[in-house]
């Protein structure tokens, strides 16, 4: 299954543009956290909004992707996680531009 640059195969999550074939999530650390403001957040999500190829779409298409692995592991979706992450995410993406 694809959804937007992300595979979500048997082993995790997977990038799908050769430059990138680097990001990978293997099922055991899906779940990995960080914090933020206080808030967990999804690390993967928070690390892939940093590099200068992350952007809305591949980082929303990333959060979905990780919902999606998660149900099919039999792991408790956080939809409270998704959306601090999502802030996360535009929070990064702004300080990003204003950088530019």
């Amino acid at each position: 299954m694809t959804i937007g640059i992300w595979i979500i195969g048997e082993g995790g999550i997977s990038c799908s543009e050769w430059s990138n074939r680097h990001a990978q999530i293997s099922n055991d650390v899906i779940n990995a956290e960080s914090v933020w403001n206080n808030d967990i957040v999804w690390d993967y999500v928070e690390h892939i909004a940093m590099k200068d190829w992350g952007n809305k779409e591949n980082t929303r298409d990333l959060i979905s992707a990780l919902a999606i692995k998660r149900k099919l592991l039999g792991l408790k979706q956080q939809p409270e996680i998704d959306k601090k992450t999502w802030l996360r995410v535009l929070e990064i993406l702004i300080h990003k531009n204003d950088a530019a």
